[in-house]
Parts: structure tokens; sequence; C-alpha cells
């Protein structure tokens, strides 16, 4: 199979039927960008400090960065690039909260919480530590964003975070307590309200053990949309897209199959 088969028109209608079963409290939003271009689906030593990807005419390049250490003066922390489910999960939160809210302080306390419970993440446990490193990733990363259009290209660099105070500490009961708030960086915060596309959390997060999957679902949340006849895409061109930490396109097939079932699913 060289292409993307076009979907039956009992797939067609089940996918609206979804549609029509979604409440307003489950869309998210994300950024344009980030419908298109996609954190690594993992940690790993391959990753490095430096992950880029291109689609289109856009490229992303998000640069770890550093971090202060709260329990030490004369220390920072150098970060990851932020990677997997858990950072896919932060960054639509924050995305969504700044949408909605019209504000650049992002609530990391008791929103957070009550945001990811309501859709079946749970902040305690190993699932709170992958949102802290996650977040904390987000927080410290530079990006850079470039963009072609015609006979102009333009780059654009950015921090997603101004000012952050998430850390989160044990009380004598060991429950974990979050810092309350993320300031996003003005130039983030301003191009989110005109370039967002809308997303369902609650698949986002029923997706989490494949990110790969949660990466295919975005992407044909923002395709879909604008696709007015079937359009056959080689492999080779969702390779590139997808296929991080795959090198062989044989290889990358069926892996890209595999999370476009699930995906599809829902």
């Amino acid at each position: 199979m060289s292409s993307l088969r076009q979907p039956s028109r009992k797939r067609v209608e089940r996918y609206v039927n979804f549609a029509e079963e979604i409440s307003r409290d489950d869309l998210a939003f994300t950024h344009t960008v980030f419908v298109q271009c996609f954190f690594p689906v993992r940690h790993s030593k391959k990753t490095g400090d430096i992950h880029q990807i291109s689609h289109g005419n856009v490229s992303l390049l998000v640069r770890a960065g550093l971090l202060m250490d709260p329990n030490n003066r004369q220390k920072w922390e150098h970060r990851e690039v932020p990677a997997g489910p858990k950072a896919r999960l932060i960054l639509s939160y924050i995305n969504d909260r700044a949408i909605r809210t019209k504000s650049p302080i992002i609530n990391m306390g008791h929103s957070m919480r009550e945001f990811m419970g309501r859709n079946g993440i749970s902040i305690g446990g190993r699932n709170g530590h992958e949102l802290v490193r996650e977040a904390k990733n987000i927080a410290a990363a530079d990006i850079i964003i470039g963009t072609w259009e015609d006979d102009t290209a333009r780059q654009d660099k950015m921090t997603i975070a101004k000012s952050i105070s998430f850390w989160i500490e044990k009380d004598y009961r060991q429950h974990t307590l979050w810092q309350p708030e993320m300031e996003l960086s003005g130039d983030y915060f301003q191009v989110l309200q005109t370039h967002r596309v809308p997303t369902v959390f609650p698949v986002l997060a029923a997706l989490q053990d494949n990110p790969r999957a949660m990466d295919v679902y975005t992407w044909l949340c923002y395709r879909l949309p604008r696709v007015k006849t079937p359009t056959p895409i080689p492999y080779r061109h969702l390779h590139p897209i997808f296929g991080h930490g795959i090198k062989q396109l044989k290889h990358f097939k069926p892996e890209f199959l595999s999370a476009l079932k699930q995906a599809c699913r829902y």
C-alpha cells in the first residue's frame, strides 16, 4: 500500500454521530503548529537537547532549557525536550486554559487537578511525577517556529512560559502539594488567540498509552475539516511527521497503521 485509503461511508457516519455527542466542556484547544509538528513520542538518549520536525510550510524546533532549582540557589536544572503522552496532555491543558479564560495566567493547582481528574488522569503517584516532569520541560523549553509562504520565510522564537511557580513537595501525610500558576509569555499567548485548533481532550486522555496515536488523532482534527475531496497521502510523506524513532519506511507503515486504527476508534 503506497497511500492511505478513503474511509468508508459507515466509518464517516460513526465519526459524525460521535461528534454530535461531544459537549463543549470536552473540547480543548491547541496551537496550529502543534497539530502539525509534534514532540518526541518518548524520552531517549537519541532525542538529545534539540528536537526538530517539519510539516508542509512549517518547521518546529524545540530546544531543552534550564530551570532554577527551588531548593538550591546555586543550582539550575538542565531540563529535557518535552516528550511522551504527558507532555501532550500538559500542553493541551495549558493552551485550553489560556484560550477559555483569555488570560496568560494558568492555574496549575486546583483547576488542573480538577481538569485531569474529570478525564480520568490521576495527579498522584507516577502520573503526578510524569506530569510535573513534562510541565517543567515545557516551561524551560525554547520554541523556534519557521514558516514559508510564497517568496517569504519567517522565524519566530518564543518560550511558552514567562514565569512559573508550580514546584511540588510532600507534606507529612505524603500528599502532593502544587503551587498554583504558570504565566505564559506574551508572544505565545497572543499567537494562541488566533492560531488554534479544537480537539477532544477525553480522546487524548484515552489514547495516552500510545502517543503516536495521540498525534494521528490531533492531526486528523486539523486536516479532515480542510479536505474537500479524497486525497491520497503517500507513506513517505507521513514518515517525517509521525515516524520519530523509526528509521525505515517499511517499519514505519505497520506502526502508523496501528496508531491510525487506534485513533479512529473515537
